[in-house]
């Protein structure tokens, strides 16, 4: 691939778009698109706020993002092997999955004092980066975002960190030139190589955090884990050692039960798999954290009252846990809390849950003998089963206070969906690759939209939302899929009335055939169309071909067939008339009277000739014909030899032979 052309209609493209478009060398932007623009090698949003891609050139070694960008997009320099130094601008809060991996030849990044994170992956495969300067005011570096830069020997861990992924700089020639054993780097234990993972863990005093997963391979129920006094980050889910002693001191964590807390108790981050059938989690705990009990054996868990949270993939594949209570106050459940809890048949949901996320019940007994159609769980619309039909009108019931996320994804037939006043909470991807949906009503109490909660559902033409201009302004979006372009050219409606919309339609056109009439339709992204009627075109005949019938009494005809289909017209090619220039039947031999006679086809002019003869002996007589064709003397040819005595039964003329 060498180029791509945008449609003028265009205005989204997804994150990570053009990832492993390696040859890809520009992107041709349309005039009459309004939503992006492609300048200095990168793909833009209309006012340049967001980079989507960067394509560069064989020859442009550095690049200077644009100071009004404040999003980079997933996967964005992805595969870039020419670029070697990039400046990301102030403004700029998040570099993404993948940003810059597999940059090859990257050696310099300059990232800005306004960045908070690194996300997974960003800078994966940076095998000629040596160097990296993490600002003070990054919070939180995901998973890999490092790994295998084998040329990365210097970096910092800066003191704003709070959480540290996986993995994050194993590959580095950093992590290759580490004795085995613990590593830690400015004050953070980052990961444990190629140690006896039957040996006891001891943390050294300093240690301010703790990154995911570094005791991944340790055997947990023979090692022993010791936990300093100056660990204050701790990144969850955290392993689980049967055997974990927390340092009285330490003013963060504490360790009862076999279940690690925050001090204050207010957080449950993991729990010791003990074998117990029943598992009671005190009173006074507000969060259960992600993967907490993850495939824990019990059957059956008593949650606190004061429970507010129950984290992603909390309860996921405890195959054994049968029932769950949840109590009145917990008002979220995160994705795939009870994911593969197979047994699991009996769910009480409080009526104050508003967010309920994606796959919360999925692989449960409880779930796989729920009815088709419309399913609700406690005051949160839960899922739709099955598939729902034409034009399907979803209007959710007064007094819920939440929609699932992943509720209706793939409702391919999902025409429209009404969302009342009491609903605060859409989840992630609640209505994404909802094709036909055409209009939307939502709550005017609504306070967030998740991540991806219309992605894809590109025929929203209408959404109307009772609320004020200012109501709307305070939605949270956990993206952007609705900015506010989209939402002047889909008329959304504030408070029963249309904000204003100019009208700005593209053609669609319906060529006609020669016999069916065409049509031009006029389409506002908005909805509104009207069409025009275009008169059919009536067959064209332009290439008539003599059809070689014209004979001595008439003219012949000459065909062409339509320019445009397969009819045809037959018309008199006037002139052709041949007079004189017989079509002729074959010779009628009569040998008695020795003539031959033939007559034209079409004007019975006939023709009479005399068989000349020529004796060869006695009676035998050789008769002779001349070929005439068209009335044009042929060549002379011997037509029969035959006695003139010798005569058939009928007294016909025969040869020797009889015939």
């Amino acid at each position: 691939m060498d180029y791509k052309t945008l449609g003028k209609n265009v205005k989204k493209i997804g994150s990570g778009a053009f990832w492993l478009c390696t040859s890809l060398e520009e992107i041709i932007v349309p005039e009459e698109n309004k939503y992006f623009v492609f300048e200095d090698g990168a793909l833009y949003n209309a006012d340049k706020t967001e980079l989507i891609y960067y394509v560069g050139s064989h020859d442009e070694t550095e690049f200077v993002i644009p100071s009004a960008v404040k999003k980079i997009d997933d996967a964005a320099f992805g595969y870039n092997f020419v670029i070697k130094s990039v400046t990301v601008p102030e403004g700029v809060t998040t570099i993404p999955v993948y940003a810059f991996a597999y940059c090859t030849a990257l050696e310099e990044i300059n990232l800005p004092e306004s960045l908070e994170k690194i996300n997974h992956g960003a800078f994966q495969e940076c095998v000629s980066l040596k160097k990296v300067t993490i600002p003070d005011n990054v919070k939180e570096i995901e998973r890999y975002a490092f790994s295998s830069c084998s040329s990365l020997e210097e970096f910092n861990i800066p003191a704003s960190l709070e959480k540290l992924g996986s993995r994050v700089f194993n590959g580095t020639a950093w992590y290759e030139a580490q004795k085995d054993g613990v590593l830690y780097k400015d004050n953070w234990f980052v990961d444990v190589k190629n140690a006896d993972y039957n040996s006891d863990i001891i943390i050294a005093d300093g240690t301010i955090g703790v990154a995911r997963d570094s005791f991944y391979y340790y055997n947990r129920i023979s090692a022993h884990l010791y936990i300093p006094a100056s660990v204050k980050y701790i990144s969850v889910p955290f392993s689980r050692f049967n055997n974990t002693i927390i340092d009285e001191n330490n003013p963060y964590y504490y360790i009862e039960n076999n279940m690690l807390f925050t001090k204050d108790k207010k957080v449950l981050i993991s729990y010791v798999d003990t074998g117990a059938e029943t598992v009671v989690i005190p009173e006074g705990v507000v969060e259960i954290a992600d993967q907490a009990f993850y495939s824990a054996e019990m059957k059956s868990v008593v949650l606190p009252e004061t429970l507010e949270i129950i984290g992603t993939e909390a309860f996921s594949y405890c195959y054994n846990l049968e029932s769950i209570v949840i109590p009145e106050g917990v008002t979220q459940i995160k994705n795939a809390a009870f994911d593969g809890c197979r047994k699991l048949k009996e769910i009480s949901i409080p009526s104050t849950v508003e967010k309920l996320g994606a796959n919360v019940f999925q692989g449960t007994e409880w779930e796989n003998n729920l009815p088709e159609g419309e399913i609700y769980l406690g005051n949160v619309f839960y899922d739709y089963i099955g598939e729902m039909p034409k034009g399907y009108n979803l209007v959710i019931k007064d007094g819920t206070i939440g929609v699932a996320g992943l509720s209706c994804m793939y409702q391919f037939e999902l025409y429209s969906v009404v969302i009342p006043d009491t609903v605060t909470y859409i989840g992630d991807a609640a209505f994404g690759l909802c094709y036909g949906i055409q209009k939307v009503t939502l709550s005017k109490n609504l306070k967030e939209i998740g991540n991806g909660a219309f992605v894809d559902a590109c025929g929203i033409n209408e959404i109307k939302y009772d609320g004020t201009k200012d109501d709307w302004d305070k939605i949270i979006y956990c993206d952007e899929i609705w900015d506010e372009e989209f939402l002047n050219e889909c008329c959304l409606f504030y408070d029963g009335e249309e904000i204003e919309h100019e009208h700005s339609y593209s053609e669609s056109v319906t060529e006609p055939t020669c016999t069916e009439k065409g049509e031009k339709v006029y389409l506002c992204e908005c909805g509104d169309k009207y069409t025009e009627e275009i008169d059919a075109s009536g067959h064209s005949f332009t290439k008539y071909e003599s059809n070689n019938d014209a004979t001595c009494v008439a003219d012949g005809t000459k065909t062409a067939k339509c320019d445009n289909c397969e009819e045809k017209d037959t018309i008199a090619d006037v002139g052709t008339m041949t007079p004189g220039v017989h079509t002729l039947t074959e010779w009628t031999y009569d040998y008695d009277n020795m003539i031959r006679t033939r007559k034209c086809i079409h004007c019975d002019e006939l023709q009479v000739e005399e068989l000349e003869v020529e004796e060869i002996s006695g009676d035998n007589f050789l008769v002779v014909e001349e070929t005439v064709t068209n009335g044009i003397e042929g060549d002379v040819e011997v037509l029969k030899a035959f006695d003139i005595n010798l005569k058939n039964s009928e007294g016909v003329h025969v040869q020797p032979d009889g015939s």
